[in-house]
């Protein structure tokens, strides 16, 4: 049974080590300019982390933080061999019954559109609002790289998907 929850401090290690899996993949395609990499690492820590467990494994890691108009999730990440299970939509229906508890109306998401997330997202209910250039991260594959920021829209009563 996968149980998905706040993470403790205890547990951010082996949540971070999930993330590093996930995005290994992401660095041949992009990585973050070096004025701006620690920024971006201390993203890491920004908002409250959730964790997705599977019998007292974590296999997925995401966070979210609260903003003025919306609920925006960072780092959302599942374990490379827990992929195409659904726990991405489920941290979603998560951080999106949150969104709903603490009064917000949006779930936001930004996303690198040369990764191919974008179509992921769409999936997931989210619709693109704004792409622009990204000056924060660069590639050796890619000349130009898209920063894409989606939204979705707060369901009520998110359905609940576990696998």
């Amino acid at each position: 049974m996968i149980e998905i929850r706040p993470a403790t401090s205890s547990e951010t290690p082996a949540a971070l080590a999930v993330h590093s899996r996930a995005f290994a993949h992401h660095d041949q395609v992009y990585r973050p300019r070096p004025d701006d990499a620690v920024q971006q690492a201390e993203r890491l820590n920004e908002g409250i982390r959730i964790i997705a467990l599977d019998n007292g494994t974590i296999i997925g890691t995401a966070q979210y933080a609260n903003h003025a108009s919306h609920v925006h999730v960072l780092g959302l990440a599942v374990d490379p061999r827990s992929q195409r299970r659904g726990l991405a939509r489920c941290m979603l229906d998560w951080i999106e019954r949150k969104a709903v508890e603490l009064g917000q109306t949006t779930v936001a998401v930004d996303t690198i559109a040369e990764t191919g997330n974008v179509a992921i997202f769409e999936r997931l209910g989210f619709t693109v609002v704004h792409t622009t250039r990204s000056t924060k991260f660069q590639s050796d594959a890619h000349g130009t790289l898209h920063l894409v920021q989606m939204e979705k829209p707060c369901q009520q009563s998110p359905s609940s998907h576990h696998p």
